[in-house]
């Protein structure tokens, strides 16, 4: 990009709530900077990563900068102290790049300002004693991929207490489970509606799942598990499930992902737990991190500190999120819907490899994953079955739960590659999926049509949103859609060419919160405007969104926590397209859809870091009434 052409850009105002303000040239510079220091600071799922930035001095900063970015830090460096590229890393002539980021590293260890006002949290809630453990059931019960007329159950024995039962039946390789289904009132199961055996083995992990059917819509159920052990019937803990509806008024969902237990407590999902109206959970991946240990700083580890790789490991590291008494309070309360991220198999996996594993050593352990996730999820799909399906949310949305990670995903770019995601040969979805997702979207008459997704969608970038920056372009993260631009534009135009209405993307992986309107190009006027007109008529508003983007927090995973107003600003000028966004808390989006409107609220916590759970902050607010396609527009509802 030409050095005139960067300074329009950064002389562009900001569209954010909090900050009105322009940049100037040596404050994008100087963010820009500080941005690619972290080689992309919302690629966070390298959480070793994160750590280094927070604790970096100048020198590396600068050092990393010029390692990371290479000759477009160089550039951005140029612009400022007229260096070479080569020159960034090292050269101490002028103002090079090191003491720009170094300066801007500098101001970050300030503080955590991020220019988002909150309300002050509630008070911490009062918890009823949770049921206590039972030695057969140690991992409680869960329930999910809810229909009309359906649900799955789960639970899991003790492995060693399987063990020993099958060691003294002798040559019985088997062992039976009753579970029991009862109307909601019948809390004592006097009359069960339904109850039949399941039988498990240690090729199964001693795992029980079973689909119940004939169920009636939109109802709440109890069910149970049991065992008979010496003549006497042990019972598992009591789990509330509940049918999706047919036709509904109005449909309550809540969204969480990326949970690493050593970062810290799973206060989030005991605060879903307390949501008595919700339909459903959405679990968006990272359920589980195959890692170590990452974080540490919430005083927790794990008891297995090793990496999960093969199926004896990964199912002992789901034993012991299992264990955790929030995570079965969230299970006991509501169903899930649930997809995997990456770390349910390795960090930055995909269909060809990950960033451990490759060849016949990834094939092996993608399916060993794989098996033991169907294991330990109430998934109605398995391990031999594509992980994508379609749920019919009562006549008001269509939700289409993605895989962006295993099924059909081309390798990560590097950063010489970049120009590479305009290729038409690289995948995120695969040709199978993204085939079934457009036909879906324009079979659709459902009035909304929400996409269940790992990773951002929204384009997130310093410059290459143009076409004619591709040769320049500074992507923040190419773990999003953005390292697949084609598999997206094509999206984006199958969307505008059938009119196809109400598509809201619901994203995990990113562990912060971020509240965004689609376009196929929020840079150009030509396509996107951030501002609607001031009459407020859809009708005069044709360069709105094609659709709407609205990214959860992690449940206790890492985030980028030190933020500072360069940064922010430098955010704001490249990306109008994004309306709100808060980078350090954990929490949940609680979503509330109705015939004409979709509304969305971002519920948060101050620390996930000791044992006690905090009060719950009701942050901010949009809602979206304009469901066409290129007059979607996210409005802020105030508290």
């Amino acid at each position: 990009m030409k050095n005139n052409d960067l300074l329009k850009q950064s002389q562009l105002k900001s569209v954010h709530p909090s900050s009105k303000s322009s940049l100037s040239r040596r404050q994008f510079v100087q963010a820009s900077l500080a941005l690619t220091a972290g080689q992309g600071f919302l690629a966070c799922d390298d959480e070793a990563s994160t750590a280094n930035i927070d604790s970096m001095s100048g020198t590396q900063a600068g050092e990393i900068a010029g390692e990371t970015a290479g000759s477009l830090a160089g550039e951005m460096a140029g612009l400022e102290a007229g260096v070479m590229a080569g020159d960034v890393a090292g050269n101490t002539a002028g103002e090079t790049a090191g003491e720009i980021a170094g300066e801007t590293a500098g101001e970050m260890t300030g503080g955590m300002e991020t220019g988002n006002e909150l309300p002050e949290p509630l008070p911490a809630p009062v918890l009823q004693p949770d049921p206590e453990p039972v030695a057969w059931f140690p991992y409680g019960i869960a329930s999910g991929d809810p229909q009309q007329d359906s649900i799955v159950l789960w639970t899991a024995l003790n492995p060693e207490m399987a063990a020993q039962r099958l060691q003294d039946l002798g040559a019985e390789q088997a062992i039976t489970v009753l579970y029991e289904l009862s109307e909601y009132a019948d809390e004592d199961f006097v009359n069960p509606l339904q109850s039949s055996v399941y039988e498990t083995n240690a090729e199964l992990g001693f795992s029980v799942k079973v689909i119940v059917s004939a169920l009636t819509a939109d109802t709440r159920y109890r069910y149970r598990f049991s065992i008979l052990n010496d003549e006497e019937r042990i019972y598992s803990h009591i789990g509330e499930t509940r049918t999706l509806p047919t036709n509904s008024d109005e449909i309550k969902l809540a969204i969480c992902s990326c949970a690493n237990y050593s970062s810290g407590y799973f206060h989030i999902y005991r605060h879903l737990a307390l949501q008595d109206d919700l339909n459903v959970v959405l679990h968006l991946g990272d359920y589980i991190y195959e890692s170590a240990s990452l974080g540490e700083e919430s005083g927790r580890s794990l008891q297995m500190p090793v990496e999960a790789r093969d199926i004896p490991t990964y199912r002992a590291r789901y034993a012991e999120y299992r264990l955790d008494p929030d995570l079965q309070a969230l299970h006991r309360k509501h169903p899930m819907i649930a997809v995997w991220d990456d770390h349910e198999f390795d960090n930055n996996a995909n269909a060809e490899d990950s960033s451990s594993s490759s060849g016949e050593t990834w094939l092996i352990r993608k399916q060993q994953a794989k098996q033991v996730y169907h294991e330990w999820m109430p998934t109605a799909v398995s391990a031999e079955d594509p992980l994508h399906r379609r749920f019919d949310l009562g006549g008001l949305a269509d939700l289409f739960m993605l895989d962006t990670r295993i099924e059909g995903r081309s390798p990560q770019l590097t950063r010489a590659q970049f120009n590479q995601r305009f290729d038409d040969n690289r995948h995120l979805l695969g040709e199978v999926q993204e085939t079934w997702l457009h036909e879906g979207l324009a079979q659709s008459q459902a009035p909304w049509k929400l996409l269940g997704q790992q990773v951002m969608m929204s384009p997130l970038q310093l410059r290459g949103a143009l076409e004619s920056e591709r040769e320049t372009a500074i992507l923040l993260n190419t773990d999003s859609w953005d390292g697949y631009a084609a598999d997206r534009n094509r999206l984006f135009e199958h969307i505008k060419q059938n009119e196809i209405e109400g598509v809201v993307v619901l994203t995990g992986d990113i562990h912060t919160s971020w509240a965004a309107e689609l376009s196929i190009n929020p840079n150009d006027p030509m396509y996107y405007e951030p501002t609607p007109p001031e009459s407020g008529d859809s009708a005069d508003d044709p360069k709105g969104a094609l659709a709407i983007e609205l990214v959860t927090p992690g449940v206790t995973s890492r985030s980028f926590e030190l933020i500072n107003d360069a940064i922010i600003n430098a955010l704001n000028v490249a990306n109008p397209h994004f309306k709100w966004y808060e980078l350090t808390k954990k929490g949940f989006i609680k979503l509330t859809i109705s015939q004409q409107e979709l509304n969305a609220q971002w519920c948060l916590v101050n620390s996930v870091a000791d044992d006690s759970i905090p009060g719950l902050i009701y942050a901010k607010q949009f809602k979206c009434q304009t469901s066409k396609p290129g007059m979607m527009r996210l409005v802020e509802v105030e508290s």
